[in-house]
């Protein structure tokens, strides 16, 4: 099993939450967050800034 690579969100609708990060795109990055079946997609290029912070990083990256 590859590590993951967990991440918080520190700013944005979603601030506050921890999770994996499970993918990245030019639009945005996906997280799903500790203890949710959901995904949450954060865009990158919205209104509002997301800002999201490495907190352990998982292999290939």
């Amino acid at each position: 099993m590859k590590p993951e690579t967990r991440v918080r969100i520190v700013a944005g609708p979603y601030a506050g939450k921890i999770g994996v990060l499970i993918g990245e795109g030019p639009r945005g990055v996906s997280v799903k967050p500790d203890g949710s079946s959901t995904i949450l997609p954060i865009p990158t290029n919205g209104k509002e800034p997301v800002v999201i912070e490495l907190l352990s990083e998982g292999a290939g990256k």
